[in-house]
């Protein structure tokens, strides 16, 4: 009878230890969830875009290697890498081609692992106004850091050189709001802006003040 209630005992102490880590694993997979609810995945039509010499030239979606001026493209096991190595090139970017003029978000696990006051994404106006609305740029201040470039209300978030950070940029119109969460905090809020339509694109943008710059993307994905 003992050596029962013993087997007992341990067989309850599994079962508690695998109700606990499965739980631990459920609430893992929230929080690393989309923000919000009521939104649905899709996968929108979308090419590279890069820039050499002032020349813009687009790359199929499905492109797996870019090596022109000094941009470095490629898609491998998952993982997206978008690097300039020189300055005659300052942009290498996915950009969704999907205006629109109710809501989206976007999401991804983002690495920066060299580089200076680089455009990780951009919520862009596709409509008059035209140009970026929403910039997220990296910095490499305090081990590296992730804001909104030129705006006093976002926070900033340190230490993430080298390091896989989940990134979010909620759109929606109807609620009037835009924001960008990183690690499901959120470090910008403003309004859905003056554009009646806009898109979405990231990668590696902005004029080189280091020698290289480099952005890895992975599980990149899109909701509406």
């Amino acid at each position: 009878m003992k050596k029962m209630q013993h087997r007992s005992r341990a067989t309850s102490r599994l079962t508690i230890g695998l109700l606990t880590a499965g739980l631990l694993a459920a609430f893992s997979g929230v929080a690393r969830a989309q923000i919000g609810s009521g939104w649905t995945q899709y996968k929108p039509n979308s090419e590279i875009q890069i820039e050499v010499h002032d020349k813009y030239i687009a790359y199929p979606a499905n492109t797996t290697s870019i090596n022109n001026g000094g941009v470095r493209y490629s898609n491998s096991g998952g993982v997206e890498t978008y690097q300039l190595v020189n300055p005659t090139s300052n942009r290498v970017e996915r950009r969704w081609l999907d205006d629109y003029g109710d809501r989206r978000q976007f999401q991804c696990d983002v690495m920066v692992s060299a580089g200076n006051n680089e455009k990780i994404t951009q919520i862009f106006g596709g409509s008059n106004p035209h140009g970026p609305y929403i910039l997220v740029g990296e910095y490499t201040a305090n081990g590296g850091s992730i804001t909104i470039p030129g705006n006093s209300h976002s926070l900033t978030v340190t230490g993430i050189f080298g390091k896989w950070v989940r990134m979010n940029t909620v759109h929606d119109k109807a609620k009037n709001i835009t924001a960008v969460y990183i690690n499901g905090r959120a470090i910008y809020t403003s309004g859905w802006g003056k554009s009646q339509t806009y898109y979405t694109k990231y990668g590696c943008y902005g004029t080189l003040s280091t020698p290289s710059a480099k952005i890895q993307f992975k599980n990149v994905k899109m909701f509406k």
